[in-house]
């Protein structure tokens, strides 16, 4: 049986798909268990973070951060990007 489940939470997909497909722009781009795309994906994490006010140089500041590998300005928001830790 197959069953479409939209989701931008691959924990959700995980608790609820044996198989998942990942679409951008209207293409699929990834079709796997959530196990192994998580496995591929695990190089490199973002993490969105905003602010109440403007900070200016913020994104600079950031970078200075041991588990930050860059920073970028991405609307109002600012995307960090860190590798993920070993175990």
């Amino acid at each position: 049986m197959t069953i479409f489940l939209t989701t931008h939470y691959i924990e959700e997909a995980d608790m609820l798909c044996d198989r998942v497909g990942i679409i951008k722009d209207g293409k699929l781009i990834a079709l796997d268990s959530p196990e192994n795309l998580k496995a591929a994906n695990k190089e490199e994490r973002v993490v969105e973070v905003s602010f109440d006010k403007h900070v200016e140089g913020i994104e600079k500041e950031l970078t200075r951060l041991s588990a930050v590998n860059r920073a970028r300005k991405h609307g109002d928001k600012i995307q960090l990007y860190t590798k993920q830790n070993k175990k």
